[in-house]
């Protein structure tokens, strides 16, 4: 069963140490889809942690309510040159941002269940080799957690949430050639406070700018997450159809 460092606590998140601070606490939930049951668990030996009793008591929308793929095969199939290995990879990618999205939707009280045009089949399973359906998810970190844990430099996942987003560009010289070429950054700050930032190639550039997207987003994004500086969280994509996002 996933461990959790937070719970949802009537209309606020809850870390494990402020549960265990209290003595007379209300029933606690999962902090992704907020309808799960949680409870906490102390053992020897162990940090206390927050856990749920089954995966199927989560929303389907919820990446708590599927097998969560491990990192390393989620690299494999990122550099996988297989036909089969790019569609899973592709569906899991799709699936997981449609499904943050929609599950940010439901908490809010709105029971949409198609968010755009694209035919994206999220009942479907992926088929593996041996004929048995596989439910997986990518691993999906909030914007607000990922400062708080210190193991997901290099990291492919879904980040996701509400933000306050900035376009910025500037001109750079290729060394090797003398030619200009413009990149871009996208900075995604919540609560004036940035978290990370989105690094455009110069191909990549025009596509965003053609999107206009707004200031205020509820968005997901998946990408590979780099640190070059403790204080800088970056995150490079592959596709810019990998960063969906609906205006407030």
């Amino acid at each position: 069963m996933p461990k959790f460092d937070e719970a949802k606590y009537l209309d606020r998140f809850i870390t494990v140490v402020q549960y265990a601070d209290r003595l007379h606490y209300q029933k606690i939930f999962c902090p992704e889809c907020e309808i799960a049951s949680l409870h906490y668990v102390k053992k020897q030996k162990i940090a206390p942690y927050f856990s749920s009793n089954r995966n199927i008591e989560h929303d389907e929308d919820c990446q708590h309510y599927h097998e969560q793929i491990s990192p390393q095969l989620l690299k494999e199939l990122s550099t996988s040159e297989l036909a089969e290995d790019r569609e899973r990879f592709n569906f899991l990618i799709n699936s997981g941002l449609e499904s943050a999205l929609r599950q940010m939707l439901k908490n809010l009280g709105n029971k949409k269940t198609k968010l755009t045009d694209s035919e994206v089949d999220l009942g479907r399973s992926i088929v593996s080799n041996d004929g048995k359906s596989i439910k997986e998810a990518i691993r999906r970190v909030h914007i607000t957690n990922i400062r708080k844990q210190d193991n997901l430099a290099g990291e492919y996942m879904i980040i996701y949430g509400n933000a306050e987003t900035k376009l910025s560009t500037r001109e750079l010289i290729n060394k090797a050639t003398g030619e200009k070429f413009f990149s871009g950054m996208v900075t995604f700050k919540s609560n004036n406070s940035l978290y990370f930032s989105v690094l455009l190639k110069s191909w990549q550039l025009p596509h965003f700018e053609e999107r206009k997207i707004p200031i205020n987003v509820r968005f997901a994004v998946f990408g590979q997450l780099k640190s070059p500086e403790k204080k800088y969280l970056n995150l490079t994509i592959r596709l810019v159809e990998d960063f969906r996002f609906l205006p407030f």
